[in-house]
């Protein structure tokens, strides 16, 4: 009886499935549900996977499981696509006593300094000129459509022009060597031109105006500018030139204005520890410990 009752139901319910037009089947097998007012209706993909509620009613009509199998294979292999899409980039890395230079795809040339990296999408960059750097770039950027870089201190926009972007732990400061550029950061925002720089300090993004700003990117000649800047900060930019490790017995908050080249080791360290009053000592062009004379 039990049996001949089910294979009622089940006839009833392919009678009622094929009187359907395809939308209705689609909807259907997604349990009735309707996509949020405003949203594409692709998303009832999305609602198939959270209408858990459902599950028991859905069950009376066996003959639609094969049809939530084929959207499932569908949404797998378009998470997949969307994955590969998204998730395949392009990465440039250079270690320490090293820089490297390199064009994005659009023609963009980018001076990547030392213990730096930058990220892209290599499917989307394309249509969505976005870049992620961790350290410190120079960009000469192809004018055209917008283009972002993302830094964990904050993100920057620009549409063609010639920037510095230092952008290392609590370090964000960008400078403007040509054109216009706009940083954001914790929903504040900055505009700068050719001949300003801005920084992240404790009093939000500070705006500058400098003169002769091109110093700041010499360091792609080899040459390190450093403004009112802490011991601290000028020490790492040593290890980072020279893969060397530093320990500093010393305020490493103590600010200097120095300049020195990463041509030669014991002569950059003569430059920064002589006019500081400052002793060092070289062991095996590995390690150098660095004190105060008194």
């Amino acid at each position: 009886m039990n049996k001949r009752k089910d294979s009622d139901n089940k006839k009833k319910s392919n009678e009622f499935f094929s009187k359907m037009n395809s939308e209705e089947r689609i909807m259907f097998t997604a349990g009735g549900l309707k996509p949020p007012k405003g949203r594409p209706e692709e998303d009832i993909l999305e609602s198939i996977l959270e209408n858990k509620e459902q599950e028991n009613a859905r069950r009376l009509f066996p003959v639609v499981w094969p049809f939530r199998a084929v959207a499932a294979v569908f949404l797998v292999i378009l998470v997949g696509y969307a994955g590969f899409v998204v998730f395949s980039q392009e990465k440039i890395a250079t270690g320490y006593a090293e820089q490297t230079e390199l064009t994005l795809p659009d023609g963009t040339e980018v001076v990547l300094n030392a213990g730096s990296e930058i990220i892209w999408s290599k499917n989307l960059f394309s249509l969505r000129r976005t870049i992620r750097l961790n350290g410190e770039a120079f960009l000469n950027v192809k004018k055209g459509n917008k283009f972002i870089i993302k830094t964990k201190n904050g993100n920057v926009e620009i549409l063609g022009t010639k920037l510095n972007i230092l952008a290392r732990k609590d370090q964000f400061t960008v400078s403007c060597m040509e054109g216009k550029v706009k940083v954001s950061t914790n929903n504040r925002q900055q505009i700068i031109t050719t001949g300003e720089l801005v920084e992240l300090t404790e009093n939000g993004l500070v705006k500058k105006q400098v003169e002769n700003i091109e110093v700041i990117s010499l360091w792609k000649q080899g040459i390190f500018h450093f403004e009112n800047t802490p011991l601290g900060a000028i020490f790492a930019e040593f290890e980072r030139q020279f893969n060397i490790s530093i320990v500093f017995k010393g305020n490493n908050n103590r600010l200097a204005t120095v300049d020195f080249s990463n041509e030669n080791l014991e002569q950059a360290l003569e430059v920064v520890c002589v006019p500081m009053e400052l002793k060092y000592e070289i062991k095996n062009n590995k390690k150098v410990i660095i004190s105060e004379k008194n």
